[in-house]
């Protein structure tokens, strides 16, 4: 009877590579926020099931993540956005469907994580023989001072009846459409010869803040709609616009003048976008 020889596999997997000790002392940690809209106008995804209440996980960003926030044509396409903000904010699924006050709250918390508490600014007052000095302004208040949206007046305040009994019930814009707002306001050559470009431009802005109608939310029925309305309906539909905008941060700081002592009100750029620019 022939010996059975047991062949053993001497095959080894590679070895590790040790663990870099340099890489423990910089795992920043990120911090937990609750957007402003406490996430109830979001039901397509936007934000990811294990997001409760609108509170989101933001890390800080990385050097990539700045130069993207540097670079113009990311920022206008809004690719900037995408990207860092998928990287950055786990939590949310659809950047550019964010409602635009709460990319404005993530994008203040985005660069206090990042950069600290201080952002400096550099502003003149309207005093007499003012000069122009950088002041200190602290991000924290424009966080913990956001305006929350309240869940018991929704159904009140993101309504709009018209003259002829219809009703409309209004969502805050999103990002997507303040976007493209900023795009056309940027390409005006593009309407020049084409008012009928510019006036569907202005209808899709619209009819991206109309969640329904009359209960009918088909965005097809309602193109058509606002379409066949009057110009004065839409002006009052676009003055909605305010009343369901009035939340998120307020970009105003109180500052002592550096030339007459006096306490004075400095406005941030309404962009968070710029802080990084």
């Amino acid at each position: 009877m022939s010996e059975e020889k047991t062949i053993q596999n001497t095959e080894e997997s590679p070895p590790q590579a040790p663990a870099n000790p340099l890489l423990e002392r910089i795992r920043i940690p990120g911090e937990t926020f609750t957007l402003p809209s406490q996430g109830l106008f979001y039901n397509n995804g936007e934000l990811s099931d294990e997001s409760t209440n609108g509170e989101v996980y933001i890390y800080p960003m990385l050097t990539y993540d700045e130069i993207l926030f540097k670079t113009p044509d990311k920022i206008f396409s809004g690719e900037a956005v995408n990207e860092v903000i998928t990287r950055c904010v786990p939590s949310v699924q659809k950047p550019l469907e964010l409602l635009a006050k709460d990319l404005d709250f993530i994008l203040v918390c985005l660069r206090k994580l990042t950069y600290g508490d201080i952002m400096e600014i550099t502003y003149t007052h309207d005093c007499e023989d003012a000069k122009e000095h950088t002041y200190k302004i602290p991000m924290s208040p424009f966080i913990t001072n956001s305006k929350r949206i309240d869940p018991t007046t929704v159904s009140n305040e993101y309504s709009v009846t018209l003259e002829n009994g219809q009703t409309l019930v209004m969502s805050p814009p999103r990002f997507g459409s303040v976007l493209k707002m900023y795009q056309a306001t940027m390409e005006d050559e593009k309407y020049e010869n084409n008012l009928h470009l510019l006036e569907e431009d202005l209808h899709e802005t619209i009819i991206g803040m109309i969640k329904s109608v009359d209960g009918i939310s088909d965005k097809k029925l309602i193109k058509e709609w606002v379409a066949k309305i009057s110009a004065g309906w839409v002006r009052k539909i676009s003055e909605s616009i305010k009343v369901v905008s009035d939340f998120g941060p307020d970009f105003t700081s109180e500052v002592k003048c550096k030339d007459c002592e006096t306490m004075m009100e400095i406005s941030t750029p309404i962009n968070p976008l710029a802080f990084f620019i």
